[in-house]
């Protein structure tokens, strides 16, 4: 067919010929290059966004680890033995020639998000017995915070001599509300 036209008519349909080639080539390989690229675009930000977004999850979950781990020493549990205080003092004492004077789970205090519970402990015994406790306390045994310790020297009414009182002030975290008043 074009064999038969001329040079000239060759010429004038050329333009036409280029503009609708450049449209079917513009419909069916550009419109869908662009389309593809975005899409592309799109899924790479995504991922991306979803990449960092597990590294956070990661990260936090990683900290609430750490941060359960630590804390939980300090938490209140009066059903465990090992972590109960007048049950692991009570033991230490009866081996270690103290005696147990008083022990008060009172003092409550709400500090930031924490409940706070103060429990105090008062011993009677040998200066270096109450070393030990206060020492085995710090270290050894996870009952809470050991936040104060006070040295008295009383005369005992009874017997007319001398003793050291010693007051340990532990500190525990509240997780289950539990109010002692």
């Amino acid at each position: 067919m074009l064999k038969n036209l001329s040079y000239r008519q060759k010429l004038k349909i050329l333009p036409f010929a280029a503009v609708l080639s450049i449209l079917i080539c513009y419909k069916f390989g550009f419109v869908n290059t662009v389309k593809e690229h975005e899409k592309y675009s799109h899924q790479k930000k995504t991922a991306m966004f979803e990449k960092q977004l597990g590294y956070s999850f990661q990260m936090l979950n990683s900290r609430e680890k750490k941060l359960n781990e630590l804390l939980d020493g300090f938490v209140l549990d009066t059903l465990d033995n090992s972590k109960n205080l007048l049950s692991v003092a009570t033991t230490w004492c009866r081996s270690n020639n103290l005696e147990i004077k008083e022990f008060k789970p009172y003092a409550y205090a709400v500090l930031d998000s924490m409940s706070i519970i103060t429990q105090s402990l008062t011993v009677a015994g040998g200066f270096i017995d109450c070393l030990k406790l206060v020492n085995a306390l710090e270290t050894q045994f996870h009952t809470g915070k050991l936040s104060s310790v006070q040295y008295k020297s009383v005369r005992d009414p009874k017997t007319k001599t001398l003793e050291l009182n010693c007051t340990l002030y532990i500190q525990n975290i509240d997780n289950y509300g539990t109010k002692y008043k």
